[in-house]
């Protein structure tokens, strides 16, 4: 009995903590309160553009993470689900390409050199 309710257990509760965490962007400066009510006391003020994890959902109002361990709720409609700033090539990295040459060894590109000891050495333009 003590294992089916444990398995139970993992087969209930697992979906939810394996799921992506979901992110909300503040479109403006808005202030943040401890409690959902917009008459609480305020906990922190949103910058435009600010990264804000979404805790809980009540509504229109959301339980989100600030900034490190700082949490608050917000309006619904002072935030967007779109990054403002998204970053250039955001995962991508321009590195040099290593090949293998037809002989087996590894043709370097221009940027990579065999520095003293043998290591290789990037020239970053």
């Amino acid at each position: 009995m003590k294992t089916f309710l444990s398995t139970l257990l993992v087969v209930l509760l697992l979906p939810a903590a394996a799921s992506a965490a979901d992110f909300v962007y503040a479109t403006g400066t808005t202030a943040a309160t401890r409690w959902i009510g917009v008459d609480s006391a305020d906990v922190g003020v949103t910058e435009e553009g600010q990264r804000m994890e979404v805790i809980f959902e009540e509504g229109d109002r959301l339980r989100v993470r600030l900034k490190g361990s700082s949490f608050g709720w917000i309006d619904r409609s002072a935030v967007s689900t779109e990054d403002p700033n998204p970053a250039e090539g955001a995962g991508a990295l321009d590195l040099p390409q290593i090949q293998l040459g037809a002989d087996g060894k590894l043709q370097l590109p221009p940027s990579l050199q065999l520095g003293e000891g043998g290591g290789l050495k990037l020239d970053v333009e």
